[in-house]
């Protein structure tokens, strides 16, 4: 095939492909995926009042409340899904399911106190993700058949921060905010064999296979306070700004700009009734994507909603809590081709009082019958 033709078959598939993502309904993780912790076991409700190595990215405010040396470390799954199509391969029909996908490292952060000077911290943390496996056999295509269809469609986006968090003296308010480099992964794979009417093949099939990383910088502010110096309610809130990404020449079609976030959480401690030293935790949280773009291959829209709240009881046990918590997060559609998911959430941890460990465990479901699952474990360094 000379240059003209295997141009016009790129453009040919790409056409295709572009038609089938937006239309197709993949449950939407592009840029809202929980990295997991306790937040994720009370649906994502403290991740902007968190006061962990996570407020790096999600509210670098809470980092003002870590008073010692900090690594913190977050394993979960990444979620797939699983596209058939049939009918029309212009205009094709689509059932989707989801699926629970590998184990990978999703935040990874070190947290270091610096007196008056505040908190500051080195953070990773997985902020997007989707993987679409989509077959489909004997489609119509006008006098064709299109055959043995495959296409992988995969995103990954990961956040790498420097964030500084400064309190006031009383401990009653805070302030954050931090430099954040983003990276981008795409990869978009696709063949499938077209033939005629009376069964004879046209040409060897169709192959793609596009590749690229994209890089692009912003930054992250927040804040966190206890209105009327009330230490057992907590109000977080945080902006992050879009991105733009540079590079990833062949699949800059696909995406060139991460939306910004913008973030509110509300957390109340609680007299747990019956056992003195027990004590419940309530949160609510919104979050607001924004500045999305919706010309591109993965589409964003200019607004994108997400909401969870949840409780936590913790359970005095010897010279430890036990924490038992459960919530609900519901994600809004960002994009043409993409649906909203919701779904309940639980976890459970253990947190020695004053000790130099500890570990939560955590789980979601999905309405795309996928589930989720998050360990997480933190360790501090005593002065």
């Amino acid at each position: 095939m000379n240059q003209n033709l295997q141009k016009l078959a790129f453009a040919t598939v790409l056409m295709a492909s572009m038609s089938q993502i937006s239309h197709a309904q993949i449950p939407d993780l592009v840029t809202a995926m929980d990295a997991g912790g306790r937040s994720m076991g009370m649906g994502g409700a403290l991740d902007a009042s968190s006061t962990n190595t996570l407020a790096g990215l999600n509210n670098p405010a809470g980092l003002a409340y870590i008073s010692q040396p900090q690594v913190n470390l977050n394993l979960r799954n990444l979620r797939e899904s699983r596209t058939t199509i049939s009918n029309n391969f212009q205009d094709p029909d689509f059932s989707t399911t989801g699926s629970s996908g590998n184990k990978a490292l999703s935040h990874f952060g070190y947290a270091m106190p610096m007196g008056k000077r505040g908190t500051l911290a080195f953070t990773y943390t997985l902020g997007g993700f989707i993987k679409d496996v989509r077959t489909g056999n004997n489609l119509a295509d006008g006098e064709i058949s299109v055959r043995n269809y495959v296409e992988i469609l995969r995103s990954k986006t990961d956040y790498f921060t420097i964030s500084l968090g400064k309190s006031n003296e009383a401990m009653t308010r805070s302030i954050g905010y931090g430099l954040v480099f983003a990276t981008q992964n795409i990869r978009n794979q696709q063949s499938y064999r077209q033939f005629r009417a009376d069964n004879t093949e046209i040409g060897n099939g169709v192959l793609v296979d596009n590749s690229g990383q994209s890089f692009g910088i912003g930054l992250v502010v927040g804040t966190m306070f206890s209105p009327g110096n009330n230490p057992d309610q907590v109000i977080g809130a945080s902006v992050r700004t879009p991105i733009s990404l540079k590079g990833g020449s062949d699949t800059r079609d696909y995406l060139t700009r991460l939306p910004g976030k913008a973030s509110v959480s509300f957390a109340q401690r609680m007299s747990a009734g019956g056992r003195a030293n027990d004590f419940l935790l309530f949160g609510l949280q919104g979050d607001l994507y924004y500045g999305g773009e919706a010309d591109k291959i993965i589409s964003r829209k200019s607004t994108q909603f997400v909401f969870g709240t949840g409780l936590e009881y913790n359970y005095r046990l010897g010279q430890a809590y036990v924490p038992i918590r459960f919530g609900f997060k519901s994600i809004g559609k960002g994009g043409s081709g993409y649906s909203p998911t919701s779904g309940v959430t639980f976890g459970i941890g253990y947190q020695p009082i004053g000790g130099s460990y500890g570990f939560n465990l955590d789980f979601g479901t999905s309405s795309f019958g996928a589930s989720d699952s998050s360990l997480e474990f933190t360790y501090r360094i005593k002065k």
